[in-house]
């Protein structure tokens, strides 16, 4: 238990609180805070007052300060049998995030559900105690492009060229293909040396830098005021960047999977899992991938209610 009432004050566990008591039972509590686990508040009972009770990690702590303070351990009340239960995180639209360390039992998987979700539950597992040899792979799928083009101080005509180039560029069969894509949204020239292409959705990019690489050293040849540069590529600097916002082909390796994960009705995600970088998701249930800042910032779109 992180936070306890001392003084009329909601207070996070620390060394010298004294008079603390619990938020579900009013008991009294007392600060943990020990070299080795993290602090935390206990009843004085040594049994916690709530039957879901797991011991706080660093990991659960981490996930709990991405929200306000106010929506991090909140006391949740049954109108019908007066049963309290601490959600992890319950945010201020009624939605519950529950960040689940440690393996439980299917019949409290939905207890929990049918407790916390009426207004919407996220569960977010822990892959590195909960999951073993489980492995994701993905690609990442763009859909927008910058052709960056830069004429370095040695270039006889200066920046003057870059209009020149982009000029043809807009002329040419390559960019006419590209407009007439399905997804095509847009070509915009940005701080006169910037070309931006975007798609409506994710495409594959592979063939179009192909092909802009080639268009590049055709139009670079063409003479401006009669005269060519040779090699072409001397007086330039080119670089191509592709925006990555979707993940798709998502490949997930499922190996030794706690057998209450699969039980779950509400939307599962796993964190710390093998192939993931720190700041992604992998939804179990869609079979997707997401930044972790996506689930924060809008939970509501993820949640299921039941």
């Amino acid at each position: 238990m992180r936070y306890a009432i001392s003084n009329n004050k909601r207070v996070e566990a620390r060394k010298g609180i004294e008079h603390a008591f619990c938020e579900c039972c009013n008991n009294p509590v007392i600060p943990a805070c020990g070299n080795f686990n993290v602090h935390h508040f206990r009843h004085i009972s040594k049994k916690d007052c709530d039957s879901w009770y797991e011991p706080i990690s660093d990991w659960h702590i981490g996930w709990q300060n991405q929200f306000p303070e106010e929506c991090r351990e909140v006391k949740m009340v049954d109108e019908s049998t007066g049963i309290s239960h601490r959600a992890d995180i319950k945010l201020h639209n009624g939605v519950v995030i529950e960040v689940q360390n440690s393996a439980i039992e299917v019949n409290e998987v939905e207890q929990r559900e049918a407790f916390y979700g009426k207004d919407g539950l996220v569960w977010i597992i822990n892959g590195c105690t909960l999951i073993g040899h489980c492995s994701i792979s993905y690609k990442y799928f763009p859909r927008r492009m910058n052709l960056f083009l830069n004429v370095n101080p040695g270039s006889p005509f200066g920046y003057r060229h870059i209009n020149h180039f982009f000029h043809h560029f807009s002329r040419s069969r390559l960019s006419d293909k590209i407009r007439h894509h399905s997804k095509f949204e847009s070509i915009l020239q940005e701080n006169g040396n910037t070309l931006t292409i975007n798609f409506s959705e994710a495409i594959n990019f592979e063939n179009l830098v192909l092909n802009l690489e080639n268009e590049i050293d055709r139009i670079l040849k063409i003479p401006y005021k009669g005269f060519t540069f040779e090699p072409s590529r001397k007086y330039f600097e080119i670089k191509t960047t592709c925006t990555y916002e979707l993940y798709r082909d998502v490949y997930f390796t499922k190996k030794y999977f706690r057998k209450f994960i699969d039980k779950m009705k509400c939307a599962v995600f796993i964190d710390k899992i093998d192939g993931l970088p720190d700041d992604m998701l992998y939804c179990y249930h869609s079979n997707s991938v997401l930044k972790k800042s996506e689930l924060i910032l809008n939970p509501r779109e993820f949640a299921i209610s039941l």
